[in-house]
């Protein structure tokens, strides 16, 4: 569930939720929250 963005993070999904793309990593025993953006911001930038 969710995109792969290994461009961004090794690992990590995003999943659009209204105007915001969470991103989270798979983990043992659920997810990981990475972070909540609002989609209309410059995510590549954000994560470098």
């Amino acid at each position: 569930m969710g995109k792969l963005c290994d461009e961004l993070a090794p690992s990590l999904r995003s999943f659009p939720v209204g105007k915001y793309l969470l991103f989270y990593r798979s983990v043992v025993d659920g997810i990981e929250l990475v972070r909540v953006i609002h989609g209309a911001r410059d995510i590549q930038n954000l994560f470098e």
